[in-house]
């Protein structure tokens, strides 16, 4: 007898019911897994790569790479999973990058970029003095979800930066946010003004206020004194901490004493001109860049936010305007459809 093959479409048209049924339970399962699908611009992935920045002001780039790279170098090579190691050397700075090999999955890759920490650290004492760093970089992946311009034209720029980080301490609690960065921000300067004739009418020069300004600001132990039942430490207050704190600074002049306010202009402020700045529809602003956690749904933790955000704006002074410049989760939500 020839074997009856199973005929599918013959089985279907029998069995009504359960195709029907299959059809239902089908369907309500994709919109199930629909609903949970991840909800990101981009997938996430791995870069195999850290940098590693000193800097040596003075030095040649042969004293960089003799006395700081090749140490940082031999500290790494003992590293598992290592593929490759570069480093450049400029004078007054230098850095590495350190390449890990491919298919390196990322709990080795976090677990490398520790040790290359620890390592390097390890070995940070044996820099010569005057060595700043290193600074480690091995966050290429992260990306701004959600950018805010924060202007304030009745404000100062210092008052605003004030505003803003304190904005960033309050957003950095929302679920989800994973880093909040200040994009814009100038450094807090104390600028000593001179002129060079009345420096000379003086018997000074540039050095000397430099070293008198070196001297009061050092950070040196003062020692302490045993007692019978503790140690005390001896500290020694007279730190700078302000422009009028610069100007009382003692300078030595033909055998008189003088403020450095009597030989100078002191006055704070903050760097001019700016190293970095940011400009929405042509006023300077700063900005608040929000990174999410990459294992989250950014549709609800883009809701999340709005919803911080909206209860942080009614507490601002008036005069200052918060304008959402990217926003991901929107783009995201779009996509989706």
């Amino acid at each position: 007898m020839k074997a009856t093959s199973f005929n599918l479409s013959e089985w279907a048209v029998t069995h009504r019911a359960m195709v029907l049924f299959l059809m239902i339970g089908t369907l309500l399962v994709g919109i199930f897994a629909f609903t949970r699908l991840g909800r990101l611009e981009d997938p996430n992935f791995n870069v195999p790569t850290m940098t590693a920045v000193v800097a040596w002001p003075g030095a040649s780039a042969q004293q960089v790479q003799d006395q700081v790279l090749n140490r940082m170098e031999r500290a790494v090579q003992q590293l598992e999973h290592i593929d490759n190691v570069r480093s450049f050397a400029r004078q007054g700075y230098g850095g590495l990058t350190l390449w890990m090999k491919g298919g390196t999955s990322a709990a080795d890759l976090e677990s490398a970029w520790y040790q290359a920490r620890k390592k390097i650290g390890d070995v940070r004492g044996e820099f010569p003095d005057g060595v700043r760093g290193p600074l480690f970089n091995d966050e290429f992946t992260d990306v701004y979800s959600v950018l805010y311009a924060l202007s304030a034209p009745e404000l100062r720029w210092n008052e605003l930066q004030v505003l803003t980080e304190d904005l960033k301490r309050r957003l950095q609690s929302v679920d989800g946010v994973t880093k909040v960065s200040v994009i814009g921000r100038q450094a807090e300067q104390v600028q000593v003004e001179f002129s060079s004739q009345k420096l000379n009418a003086l018997g000074l020069n540039p050095g000397m206020l430099i070293d008198a300004l070196a001297r009061q600001n050092a950070m040196t132990p003062a020692g302490s004194t045993e007692g019978a039942m503790d140690r005390v430490f001896v500290r020694v207050g007279g730190a700078l901490r302000d422009a009028r704190d610069v100007a009382e600074v003692p300078v030595e002049a033909g055998g008189r004493l003088l403020r450095l306010g009597d030989v100078a202009t002191v006055r704070s402020g903050l760097e001019d001109p700016p190293s970095f700045t940011v400009r929405h529809d042509g006023q300077a602003v700063l900005l608040l860049g929000v990174t999410f956690d990459k294992s989250g749904n950014i549709l609800k933790l883009g809701q999340a936010l709005d919803q911080r955000m909206d209860a942080l704006k009614a507490t601002l002074p008036l005069g200052v305007s918060v304008d959402k410049v990217a926003d991901q989760p929107k783009i995201v939500d779009e996509s989706v459809w």
